[in-house]
């Protein structure tokens, strides 16, 4: 039993790799990007636009910004929440009680 639940899990990696990769790159598909309310904003100057888009690693190509994103991720870094103001992690922990209630339930 505990080398099926150990062959399952070694499977599950790339699994959840393709998976990632998929969903990356669906998103890099739809039009713009999350910092377009800020280039709609007339008092936000191009050069603030351009500090961010280096900052979040905008201005690179999509593959490199996927490997960024996969190191962020298995290092424990989800990001920023431009919505809620506070980090992706901390969205998630507040939501994850209901989450749970509803998936046990």
């Amino acid at each position: 039993m505990l080398k099926y639940i150990v062959r399952r899990l070694i499977l599950a990696i790339p699994v959840l790799l393709g998976v990632s990769v998929i969903s990356f790159f669906v998103m890099q598909l739809a039009p713009g990007d999350f910092l377009d309310t800020y280039r709609i904003n007339p008092n936000i100057s191009r050069e603030k636009i351009q500090e961010l888009e280096t900052l979040y690693g905008l201005d690179k190509n999509p593959v490199t910004q996927y490997f960024i994103w996969l190191g962020n991720i298995l290092k424990g870094d989800w990001g920023y929440s431009f919505v809620y103001k506070i980090g992706v992690w901390e969205v998630m922990i507040r939501r994850l009680e209901a989450t749970l209630l509803l998936g046990v339930t």
